[in-house]
């Protein structure tokens, strides 16, 4: 389950405009790519059910980049409902492809469709924007886990992907090559420890849960490790 920074995180990639990436991969966090699951998803919804592929999802940004930069992933997906909804002007079936052409004329009607909508909804007054993560919020993050640490107070509340960022774009923290490699094994088998300890003690749905930070949660864990062995460090 994410917690309230990754939500944010995940939220940003969501509605910043495709102009801004300049390439598919740049929508990447941790081991997800979310303009990959966008597009796969909607190919779900359409019916189509083979995955695309890295080369298709480059066909399809660039073709997006080039003639609807405006757009954001959460644009594309509502675009999509819309046409599944039969709800706009361009009602043609996809015929089991999802190509430029076909994208291109269910963005273009989706525009058309929003424009009418406009012209007949009042405009809302003081409306504020959506406010995105800062760089001041994830430090203050930072601070606040630090200074919860030395006081000994419960650390889970905290996204320490983003606070490992944070210290290691300050030169605090070196996470790379072999000496990347050698913690995680480190990990690995303090992991492994772990469990072998709570299966003795009968405790075996808490070392299937340890179980699982390997198989799917394993480089996060590795991260607030690296970071809270930083923490001792200066504490």
């Amino acid at each position: 389950m994410e917690n309230a920074l990754e939500k944010v995180e995940l939220k940003n990639l969501l509605e910043i405009r495709i102009k801004e990436k300049n390439n598919y991969n740049n929508y990447s966090f941790e081991d997800r790519n979310l303009f990959s699951e966008v597009f796969n998803s909607i190919a779900f919804q359409l019916g189509i059910r083979e995955f695309l592929v890295p080369e298709e999802l480059k066909i399809i940004f660039d073709f997006l980049n080039k003639h609807f930069g405006g757009f954001s992933l959460n644009d594309l997906r509502e675009s999509f409902s819309y046409y599944s909804a039969q709800k706009l002007n361009f009602k043609d079936s996809h015929f089991q492809s999802l190509d430029n052409v076909f994208i291109g004329r269910v963005l273009t009607s989706y525009k058309e469709f929003i424009s009418n909508e406009l012209r007949n909804k009042p405009k809302r007054i003081n409306s504020e924007p959506i406010k995105a993560l800062t760089f001041n919020e994830i430090k203050f993050e930072a601070d606040q886990s630090l200074k919860d640490f030395r006081e000994g107070k419960d650390l889970s509340k905290y996204s320490f992907i983003f606070i490992y960022n944070y210290y290691k774009e300050k030169g605090l923290i070196k996470f790379e090559g072999s000496q990347a490699k050698e913690f995680q094994e480190k990990v690995k088998r303090e992991i492994l420890n772990e469990v072998d300890l709570q299966k003795k003690e009968g405790k075996k749905g808490t070392a299937t849960l340890l179980l699982l930070q390997i198989k799917t949660l394993f480089y996060g864990e590795c991260k607030k490790r690296a970071v809270l062995n930083y923490y001792e460090s200066i504490k």
